[in-house]
């Protein structure tokens, strides 16, 4: 009898964290979308291709789903299992988090958090996010390196 008023007080304090996370989300959003200057936007929206928008547009999904499914093979391999759609939720957080806090750590945070909740330990979730970022890192120098590389017929005429 004793555990009822327990689940009810944690019940509780979940329904307050969730309508405190809320909003504040909420609060986030009003105060980015009143620095957004809605008349320029418009005006560059009507000279925007929409066939390049749309590109953009599923270029960016593709490329947050890869992210995902990299992260979550990741997370498997070190034994945490989270179903995919946790995983790409766990995922778009830390991003949300990079994109608005200062420096690009803030989502790296979160998402060890978010992980480590389903892990043996933390330091299992937070070797998953640094590895994620060292194989990120290497392909965004390997790719920027060989295409810096002039091309061999330059190289050859000289």
């Amino acid at each position: 009898m004793s555990g009822a008023p327990e689940a009810r007080r944690s019940r509780g304090s979940r329904a307050l964290l969730l309508l405190a996370k809320a909003g504040l989300s909420a609060a986030l959003m009003v105060w980015l979308f009143r620095r957004i200057p809605i008349a320029e936007l418009g005006e560059s929206l009507r000279h925007a291709s929409g066939e390049w928008l749309a590109a953009a547009a599923l270029l960016l999904v593709f490329s947050n789903l890869v992210g995902s499914y990299q992260w979550h093979r990741l997370l498997d391999m070190a034994g945490i299992r989270i179903p995919f759609w946790k995983t790409c939720a766990y995922f778009h957080v830390g991003l949300f988090f990079n994109n608005f806090l200062p420096a690009n750590i803030g989502g790296d945070i979160a998402r060890v958090l978010d992980a480590a909740r389903h892990g043996p330990t933390r330091v299992t979730a937070f070797a998953t996010v640094l590895m994620d970022r060292l194989i990120g890192t290497w392909t965004a120098s390997t790719s920027r390196w060989s295409t810096s590389r002039s091309p061999p017929s330059s190289r050859c005429a000289r």
